[in-house]
């Protein structure tokens, strides 16, 4: 699909290109966005397996973004980051059909015992199917 309008893609980047130093704030800011994230903006015209919008992931991240408003977030910058860690453990475990509860009580022995914490639990087979990858997608590229 991308060769098809390869043309116009070609054109749109030129525009971008052309007001990335603009006086009109908006607009200098879409151009830059749009220049910075070249590659993924076209990534879906390359490979139609890739969605075109992130509401996907801005689903998987409405749970978190509910507790952290609920419970006024973290105070430091670990907390953040605990946080961080906790919801990347819990949603990896889910979409690799785990225990993201055993895999952490594993973890908390395993430190505890000085012992070498768990790896991730491996990808199901039904899953591991290879798909484009974004930086051979990118080479790709318009």
């Amino acid at each position: 699909m991308a060769l098809e309008h390869a043309h116009r893609l070609a054109q749109l980047r030129q525009l971008c290109e052309q007001h990335h130093d603009v006086p009109q704030r908006a607009l200098r800011e879409l151009a830059r966005e749009f220049v910075n994230d070249w590659g993924v903006i076209v990534l879906p015209l390359h490979d139609p397996q890739w969605p075109l919008t992130n509401k996907a992931a801005e689903r998987q991240l409405r749970h978190y973004v509910i507790a952290r408003r609920i419970s006024y977030g973290t105070r430091t910058e670990v907390g953040s980051h605990s946080i961080a860690l906790l919801a990347s453990i819990i949603d990896t475990c889910r979409l690799r059909r785990a225990s993201a509860t055993d895999l952490l009580a594993q973890a908390i022995h395993a430190v505890r015992m000085d012992l070498p914490t768990p790896a991730l639990p491996p990808i199901p087979a039904d899953l591991s199917t290879p798909k484009c990858r974004v930086s051979s997608c990118l080479r790709v590229g318009v």
